[in-house]
């Protein structure tokens, strides 16, 4: 990049890559001058900066210089997409024995918010695996498998 600035008849000569550099680095300062890229990539800017400071930091000699008019359409495209309107969520949440107390605390505040939003279908699924290296007790196996029949327990399976 330096050398072929220094090409043009119309640019003063600058006395090193330095100096070159340290401009950028203070314009880059502003949102007025122009903004810094590392490449482009289908039409968008890579590592893009756009009005931050950049002291103390290389400027990398590849980079490309954005004009404000760019910068600012990339930047408008950035907040327009960030905008749209978010229309599924999944939440997983880990919950021990211990914590089973926290189930009314997530539906209270998190699934219930749902509620309020017209046409919004809720479906909340609880997955219980429970392990017992010796093996389950006969009764317990006899209890757990009418009791999920009885409360219409989708699937279930006890596995050797």
């Amino acid at each position: 990049m330096w050398d072929y600035l220094c090409t043009y008849c119309y640019l003063l000569r600058l006395a090193n890559y330095d100096v070159l550099e340290g401009a950028i680095r203070d314009g880059l300062n502003s949102k007025e001058y122009f903004a810094f890229a590392a490449g482009v990539d289908g039409g968008r800017y890579i590592e893009f900066k756009y009005g931050v400071s950049a002291n103390g930091k290389s400027i990398d000699r590849s980079g490309l210089l954005v004009k404000p008019a760019a910068a600012e359409k990339q930047l408008e495209e950035d907040e327009e997409k960030a905008a749209k309107i978010k229309i599924n969520f999944h939440m997983s949440a880990s919950l021990d024995v211990t914590r089973i107390g926290d189930v009314q605390r997530l539906v209270d505040e998190v699934i219930h918010h749902f509620s309020s939003v017209d046409g919004c279908r809720v479906e909340i699924s609880l997955e219980v695996n429970a392990k017992v290296p010796d093996g389950l007790p006969q009764e317990t196996v006899r209890t757990v498998f009418e009791n999920c029949r009885t409360l219409k327990v989708e699937n279930f399976e006890f596995i050797e």
